[in-house]
């Protein structure tokens, strides 16, 4: 059983993935039985049954959307999100080394209720934490510890088009 990228502690989610590999032929209709024996709140939303093994999920997902509901005025976080797109790179320290986030952010899009969707790399390649961009931006530790981050999807890039681990079209406009 292998898991994709791992979701950031503080941060929900809507739609996670798992590879689970078996030895024996499987029923289509197996992986729902299972569901059954997950813990409370988790289910099986969705399957695919391959017969050859394919890449590891934390080594194909190149990207991730998020959702995020911050307590800023709209102007604040416009000028944040500015700054992070005109900046040629942003320096963080993690793990004790000097990390370049910059490249990482995709793009976003504010929704008209103040609400902030953001396109981020993510997998082997590396990835960002939306709260390492807002605080790298100077958006207070107080008011990132308020917002709300929900990761709504894993992607993959395939030419023009974004597709999740279940090989599903994507529509991302940004």
């Amino acid at each position: 059983m292998t898991f994709g990228p791992p979701l950031p502690l503080g941060s929900e989610s809507t739609g996670e993935y798992v590879d689970i590999f078996v030895t024996d032929t499987i029923s289509d209709s197996r992986p729902k039985e299972l569901g059954h024996k997950l813990p409370n709140g988790f289910q099986i939303l969705s399957h695919k049954i391959y017969k050859i093994k394919p890449k590891a999920l934390q080594t194909t997902v190149d990207s991730s959307l998020w959702h995020c509901i911050i307590p800023l005025p709209e102007e604040n976080l416009r000028k944040a999100l500015k700054w992070i797109e005109s900046s040629s790179e942003i320096i963080i320290k993690r793990r004790n080394k000097d990390m370049d986030i910059r490249r990482l952010f995709l793009s976003w899009r504010l929704r008209d209720d103040n609400t902030l969707d953001l396109l981020l790399a993510a997998g082997d390649r590396g990835s960002v934490r939306p709260q390492e961009l807002l605080a790298a931006a100077s958006v207070s530790d107080e008011t990132i510890a308020e917002s709300r981050f929900t990761r709504i999807e894993l992607l993959i890039r395939r030419g023009n088009e974004w597709v999740n681990p279940m090989e599903e079209i994507q529509s991302i406009s940004f």
